[in-house]
């Protein structure tokens, strides 16, 4: 299991990408609050978040997660997701039917979550410059700071849409 800690502002530590499966991120962030009463219905909702997500988009995902989930808050709103998502020419004419795992779309409604997108073009394309880049750069430096511009660490789950679909908890 990786070795995760809170500092005195309850940000996560390290402040960097800390890679984690979905079982880890039960562990730290549910199993370690038995007070909570938020925690597990949000970890139940960001499962079925994957689940439904990988389901449309029939390929697996990269996510980051931010913000109060992954801290030592004791019962937070949401769960704050970016998903790195493979884009080609199929996937933008499918565009629409991500909107409801978007944030503009409903995921806070439908499954407490704060879903972001960012499009990943491959190295060659020149939309890879022009627009993946500069969203990966944004959402780092926005997640890994709270709203008082102090440091903290974010996850990248490793495997989300495996343990999704073969998860028990």
């Amino acid at each position: 299991m990786v070795m995760i800690s809170f500092d005195y502002n309850g940000n996560l530590t390290p402040y960097s990408l800390i890679s984690l499966r979905l079982t880890d991120v039960f562990n730290h962030f549910v199993s370690d609050f038995p007070q909570s009463t938020t925690r597990p219905v949000l970890y139940n909702h960001f499962l079925a978040y994957i689940n439904d997500l990988t389901y449309i988009l029939d390929q697996s995902i990269h996510q980051w997660l931010g913000g109060s989930f992954i801290s030592s808050k004791v019962d937070p709103n949401d769960v704050d997701c970016v998903n790195l998502i493979v884009f080609n020419e199929s996937r933008e004419k499918s565009i629409d039917l991500l909107i409801p795992y978007l944030l503009i779309g409903g995921s806070r409604d439908t499954y407490f979550v704060d879903g972001h997108l960012i499009a990943i073009y491959p190295s060659t394309d020149e939309r890879y410059e022009a627009i993946t880049l500069p969203s990966i750069n944004y959402w780092q430096a926005f997640l890994m700071k709270d709203r008082q511009d102090n440091p903290r660490g974010i996850v990248e789950l490793i495997d989300a849409d495996y343990d999704a679909r073969t998860s028990s908890t």
